[in-house]
């Protein structure tokens, strides 16, 4: 029994590896959706300390969202405690979707972007107002399709 385990595990951990090099990562989280305000925390595993990426929010929302902006408070914790704080203001397109589609509403947050220290760094992201109507929020991480000032990718 132990030898099974041993081995999913080592599985699991070998799948877990191969998806931090992708060049494409994903996570999200469940906020209350009557009147999210408190901190929603994103964990963000990183393995790359060279590749540049993009980093885009998204928010999935219910028929209850209205809000055609809102402010946040972001704060990134790096693996060494570091951490990086700002506010950030975005808006929202109306939403032109039949009654039955619930919207989600993708924000371009930074670009080229290098995490530069491996393990795991925590995302988190609290509106400065209620926001009611928003389910859940997350964060699409690709690699950068830009070059940097020295002409690189």
């Amino acid at each position: 029994m132990r030898i099974k385990i041993s081995i999913v595990a080592a599985v699991v951990s070998a799948l877990l590896s191969f998806g931090c090099l992708s060049p494409h990562q994903s996570t999200a989280v469940d906020v209350d959706v009557s009147a999210w305000s408190v901190p929603a925390t994103l964990l963000l595993p990183n393995a790359d300390t060279t590749t540049l990426r993009d980093l885009q929010l998204f928010f999935r929302c219910t028929d209850l969202f209205s809000a055609d902006s809102a402010s946040f408070r972001i704060v990134f914790h790096a693996p060494d405690n570091t951490s990086f704080e700002e506010l950030f203001l975005t808006t929202f397109p109306s939403k032109n979707t039949a009654a039955a589609l619930h919207p989600e509403f993708i924000v371009p947050y930074r670009s080229q972007v290098c995490f530069k220290r491996s393990g795991n760094y925590r995302m988190q992201i609290t509106p400065l107002r209620p926001l009611q109507g928003v389910e859940s929020v997350g964060i699409n991480i690709s690699k950068s399709n830009q070059t940097d000032n020295h002409g690189q990718r």
